[in-house]
């Protein structure tokens, strides 16, 4: 006779079934036999479960948007199996990076960058996810799901944001795996700040046959005196997955050029045994570079303040407490003007330095990553 058997992982049946001989009958060895049998089915139930990536996704969810310098946007949720990189055309030289040597790296005739990085093969979590806006919490890059996974054991929030900041016009794309229900991913475009925000909601409904999920954005906007103003920019709709969708809609800013540049965030919000995965992320536009220098500013002075050990900064020999008397040639006359500076160096061109150290001056060239 046969005994039949159903384990349910997340509502999703294993069922199987195997001969079953009387145990009366048999001798120890074959009752060990059939205690294994049961064991490899429970270990197998279990693998489904803790990795359900790699046995349930045969699709990605992919979300892009757009974005041009005067806050108008387009945003698209599809299904899809063809690679990230694929999701834009862009036609560039390859750059490469000591900080980012997993990462590909393009740059345009125009000086726009394309960056795409893969979550299976990463690079190190701190380089792509600093700490610009906040600790990172409850977000890791995950080897066995291969994906950056925004998940807790308590079913606490997740939130952490991307190391590089980039001006309109320009493209975020990331593809996630559509398996959790009940699961909220927000994507925060920080406008220079976290008080002016762009969030894109996208909410997981079900993983049945006919799947769907819910879309909506919405504009944050904070007061000096902390009141907060939030403006609906699409109602939240539900939609089906494969039928995907694309949806237009522009910030409520003055109709002129955006020049801040924008902080990319990711927000989770699931349930204690849901697991968000983000399998790869792709930027393009004017992408700001890493020098990892932090400025201060006395009675007029802009000095270096933190230098991040590893960075290129450090490399050069740079030192915490060096004035800066230029960049590029240029003189700044406050911090947000020395990052400014900086930021017009496009990714893989060199920022030259003029410092000031115990009373004498030299000068210093980093190549931008």
């Amino acid at each position: 006779m046969d005994q039949k058997y159903e384990i349910y992982v997340k509502r999703e049946p294993f069922s199987g079934s195997h001969p079953l001989i009387e145990v009366e009958n048999i001798s120890p060895t074959f009752q060990k036999q059939e205690i294994e049998i049961m064991r490899f089915a429970l270990v197998v139930a279990v693998l489904m479960g803790a990795m359900p990536n790699l046995v349930w996704a045969d699709e990605m969810l992919r979300l892009k948007l757009s974005m041009d310098e005067f806050g108008n946007c387009t945003m698209s949720v599809e299904s899809t199996e063809e690679p990230l990189a694929e999701a834009t055309e862009f036609k560039g030289d390859m750059v490469k990076s000591s900080r980012l040597p997993k990462s590909t790296i393009q740059k345009d005739q125009d000086g726009l960058v394309r960056l795409l990085h893969n979550f299976a093969e990463p690079d190190e979590f701190d380089v792509l996810f600093a700490d610009v806006l906040g600790r990172s919490q409850n977000v890791r890059l995950d080897q066995r799901f291969k994906a950056l996974t925004l998940t807790s054991t308590k079913g606490d929030d997740a939130h952490t944001t991307y190391a590089y900041r980039f001006k309109p016009p320009f493209t975020v794309a990331y593809d996630r795996y559509p398996l959790a229900d009940n699961t909220i991913l927000l994507s925060v475009i920080s406008l220079g700040t976290p008080e002016d925000a762009l969030y894109v909601n996208l909410f997981s409904l079900d993983r049945s046959d006919d799947s769907s999920a819910k879309l909506g954005a919405f504009w944050i906007e904070t007061k000096p005196n902390g009141q907060q103003n939030r403006t609906q920019l699409i109602d939240p709709f539900e939609f089906k997955l494969d039928e995907g969708v694309s949806k237009t809609f522009r910030l409520p800013l003055p109709n002129a050029k955006i020049e801040t540049p924008c902080f990319l965030s990711f927000k989770g919000k699931s349930s204690q045994h849901s697991v968000q995965e983000i399998s790869g992320l792709l930027i393009e536009g004017q992408v700001m570079p890493l020098f990892r220098i932090g400025f201060d500013e006395r009675r007029g002075v802009i000095f270096a303040k933190q230098i991040i050990k590893g960075s290129q900064a450090e490399k050069v020999g740079i030192q915490v407490g060096d004035l800066v008397l230029s960049i590029n040639g240029e003189k700044p006359v406050n911090v947000q003007q020395a990052i400014a500076l900086l930021g017009k160096t496009v990714i893989g061109e060199t920022a030259t330095f003029e410092i000031e150290r115990a009373g004498k001056t030299s000068t210093i060239s980093i190549k931008s990553e």
